[in-house]
C-alpha cells in the first residue's frame, strides 16, 4: 500500500507539469497573436481568472482597455 506522502508527491508533480504546459500554451498564443506586453497581462488575467462568458474583446472593453484589441 502506498504511503499518503507518495500520493501527495505524485499529485504535486502532476500539477507542476500542468503548470508548465499552461505556460507553454500561453506563451505560444501570445506569440501567435503578437500582443503588446500590456495586452498579454490582460490576456493572462482573462484566461486564468475571468469567469463571465465574454470574449476577450468584451473583457478589454469592460476593463476600459478596448484600445489594446483594436487592429489585432
Amino acid at each position: 500500500m502506498k504511503h499518503p506522502d507518495d500520493r501527495i508527491f505524485a499529485t504535486k508533480d502532476f500539477i507542476n507539469e500542468l503548470s508548465k504546459v499552461q505556460d507553454r500554451y500561453f506563451k505560444k498564443l501570445c506569440r501567435k497573436l503578437d500582443l503588446p506586453k500590456e495586452a498579454e497581462d490582460y490576456l493572462f488575467d482573462y484566461i486564468f481568472n475571468e469567469t463571465r462568458p465574454i470574449t476577450f474583446g468584451e473583457y478589454l472593453d469592460a476593463m476600459g482597455r478596448g484600445n489594446l484589441w483594436e487592429g489585432l
